[in-house]
């Protein structure tokens, strides 16, 4: 009988984007949503060459439809978890237009 669950990692065709084991269990599970997205996001920009100083925009608003989360406070709460522990650096860019820079601190 042939073993269908093994499949060649050649023809998988999805990207995904690999976060360290012991990282995942250091932070709640709405930081960690929260990294993962801009994760993503960092490295979606890196692979355009769109970069700003490691930098990349998004808005709270997309993040909290990302998050889940209805109360943008409560996205404002994560983003200060992250930013105090010093894992992500947050520039405000329009309170009007409720967007940021974001750079995640790899050192």
């Amino acid at each position: 009988m042939e073993n269908k669950t093994n499949v060649d990692a050649a023809t998988i065709n999805y990207q995904f984007t690999a976060i360290p084991t012991n990282f995942i269990y250091l932070m709640d599970s709405d930081c960690f949503k929260l990294f993962a997205i801009l994760l993503q996001k960092e490295t979606y920009w890196k692979n355009k060459n769109k970069l700003n100083d490691g930098y990349f925009i998004k808005s709270i608003t997309e993040l909290s439809e990302e998050l889940g989360l209805k109360n943008r406070k409560d996205v404002h709460t994560i983003i200060e978890a992250l930013y105090r522990k010093d894992i992500i650096s947050v520039i405000v860019q329009a309170k009007k237009y409720n967007t940021a820079k974001f750079k995640l601190n790899w050192n």
